[in-house]
């Protein structure tokens, strides 16, 4: 199998991920299962080695392989979900991509005016308008990531901001929902860790102690301006989500 020509918008490490990754979920590489060799990789797909290693990266990134030094490369058991907070990726993706069957409900929306930590977060002046919706992302039916996203006015614009108020399911998927709607391109983000307790959280946590600790992140989205364009918080109490974070050696 080779790919067609390389496009600008479509390089070749993402399209090799992206079908890796289908063949991973569909099962045709079924957990436990090696994967063929780099070497393997390259001749099937007519890219370079390094392509190939930075696809695999990708992978391991998102929990979906694991690469045994000496050994090879072997598909993970999808027991976990395995989100990488060097990458921004939608929750439902993820989860699919895990082995499970992703859902989302999403909740209230309201229009909120920006408090002093809102406006420090999104550059945005103290009491500007807010659009801040609940969302809550399952696995199998279970919750595993609960989530408030808060959108500045400016981004949504008049119409968009009253149409989502009334119906907040249209902001899903968010990166879909912000370059369709709102015409912005999400280039990076900046994350914050942090643990709470579960009685701190924004949105309720059923069936859990309220003093349960649990880690949350705050996420920062920037356009290509380098301006923020909206803010997620998120929390993990199921054990099931693993933040993972792949640290490189300078070389």
């Amino acid at each position: 199998m080779e790919f067609g020509p390389l496009g600008t918008m479509d390089p070749l490490k993402t399209r090799l991920h992206r079908e890796l990754k289908e063949r991973i979920a569909n099962g045709h590489y079924p957990p436990g299962i090696q994967l063929p060799s780099e070497a393997e990789l390259v001749e099937q797909y007519g890219v370079s080695r390094s392509t190939v290693r930075s696809a695999l990266s990708a992978l391991e990134a998102e929990g979906l392989i694991l690469r045994r030094w000496g050994v090879g490369t072997f598909v993970c058991d999808r027991q976990r979900i395995a989100n990488p907070i060097t990458q921004a990726v939608d929750f439902r993706e993820l989860i699919a991509a895990s082995g499970f069957t992703p859902g989302v409900t999403v909740g209230k929306a309201s229009i909120v005016k920006a408090d002093s930590d809102n406006a420090a977060a999104l550059a945005v002046p103290e009491g500007s308008t807010l659009l801040k919706v609940e969302k809550i992302f399952q696995a199998d039916a279970d919750p595993v990531i609960f989530v408030v996203n808060r959108i500045p006015a400016w981004v949504l614009g008049k119409q968009v901001l009253r149409e989502a108020a009334e119906r907040p399911e249209i902001t899903e998927p968010i990166y879909r929902f912000l370059a369709e709607r709102c015409h912005q391109q999400i280039d990076h983000h900046v994350a914050t860790l942090r643990a709470m307790l579960v009685r701190d959280c924004e949105i309720p946590v059923p069936g859990v102690d309220p003093l349960t600790p649990v880690l949350t992140m705050s996420s920062i989205a920037y356009n290509r301006e380098e301006r923020p364009v909206f803010e997620s918080r998120s929390t993990y109490p199921d054990q099931r989500v693993q933040l993972k974070l792949i640290r490189r050696q300078g070389r």
